[in-house]
């Protein structure tokens, strides 16, 4: 900001001269003589003022030739200082947007990773889900269904983020976060039912087989 404001005032500086300058070789206006002696006079202090405004003009071309030099260097390093305040905000914009990138692929491999542990745990209940009584399994296949449109939701919200730019990604959190939800909340009731069917039938597998111990013993 100093070499701004150096380089700024320097130019003034030159201008200001250069101005004096053109003033100065202007010469003032005659005023007609009322006599030939009047007249006489007249020239004599026209050529006088002549002679002033030149060697003024020549003190004035000679203080711009001087200071041409320090307004150049002056100039020079404002434009070096320009050309570094770009570069220094080209490196800041690109590490803002690598920094985005880097935060997006993070998100997007955290939660990819999230689905991919939660087809596993799909897979393992769906192969549960096989071992229930037809009822049971006819009621699971409902559920089994929304969980397919659902993970089919996140998957497509995973992909969204991986086409869209470093600077935009954020506006998806939101809606990831969502299906992941979804997802989860879909499972765990699923989940729970197979769970509970599972019980179920193996509560009643067991009264059935403790029943004929049961009239044994009163037979004795």
């Amino acid at each position: 900001m100093k070499k701004f404001w150096i380089a700024g005032l320097a130019c003034t500086m030159a201008v200001g001269l250069v101005g004096c300058s053109e003033q100065r070789s202007v010469a003032p206006p005659t005023l007609g003589a009322s006599s030939p002696s009047a007249g006489a006079d007249a020239g004599t202090d026209d050529a006088a003022d002549t002679v002033s405004t030149n060697d003024a003009v020549g003190e004035d071309s000679s203080t711009v030739t001087a200071a041409k030099p320090v307004i150049d260097e002056l100039k020079n390093e404002a434009d070096e200082a320009v050309e570094d305040m770009k570069q220094e905000t080209k490196e800041a914009v690109d590490a803002a947007a690598n920094a985005a990138q880097k935060k997006k692929e993070q998100y997007s491999a955290e939660f990819s990773q999230k689905l991919s542990n939660m087809k596993g745990d799909i897979a393992e209940l769906k192969e549960s889900a096989n071992k229930l009584q037809d009822e049971a399994k006819k009621e699971f296949a409902e559920m089994s269904n929304e969980l397919s449109k659902k993970q089919e939701v996140l998957e497509a919200k995973l992909e969204e983020l991986n086409e869209t730019s470093a600077d935009r990604w954020a506006d998806l959190k939101a809606g990831i976060v969502k299906a992941f939800t979804d997802l989860k909340t879909s499972f765990d009731a699923a989940s729970k039912h197979v769970d509970g069917e599972r019980s179920a039938e193996e509560a009643k597998k067991d009264s059935v087989s403790e029943a004929p111990a049961t009239e044994s013993t009163s037979e004795k």
